[in-house]
């Protein structure tokens, strides 16, 4: 049975990924007042009905119906699962999106902290191994 993504992370990567930034590089938007506009990417046209709203990060084509946030935009351009389209921003926005039973494991990002701890000790207690790096900027977004 495959895990499910913890809504945590899910919004954790839902925070991390501008939309703007996102469809932006599908489609050229062009900024209009506080929303962008563009050719719709579902439907040929030639008057933008295509907008996106950074403050509610989301999307509306009028042409289309389609409407939603950045996971939406990217099943919709990919054909893509919703677990697709999370693993997919995730790695570019420091968010660990894989499927797990625990949500704490998926938050802490324990894989990388056990491989420390695992040089650590083979290092015979030297410290040999261990990053001089904080680790809570990696799980924080900066």
């Amino acid at each position: 049975m495959a895990g499910i993504i913890p809504p945590e992370i899910v919004e954790q990567v839902r925070h991390a990924s501008d939309i703007v930034d996102v469809i932006g590089g599908y489609v050229p938007l062009k900024k209009a007042g506080g929303k962008f506009k563009a050719l719709s990417p579902f439907n040929k046209e030639k008057t933008p009905s295509f907008y996106v709203d950074p403050a509610r990060q989301m999307f509306k084509c009028f042409s289309s119906g389609h409407g939603g946030d950045v996971f939406k935009f990217l099943m919709l351009m990919e054909n893509m699962t919703f677990p697709e389209a999370i693993r997919r921003l995730a790695p570019a926005r420091s968010a660990s999106a894989q499927p797990t039973r625990g949500t704490a494991r998926a938050l802490c990002g324990c894989r990388g902290m056990v491989a420390e701890a695992a040089s650590f000790r083979s290092g015979g207690g030297t410290g040999a191994g261990l990053s001089q790096e904080p680790r809570f900027s990696e799980h924080a977004g900066g």
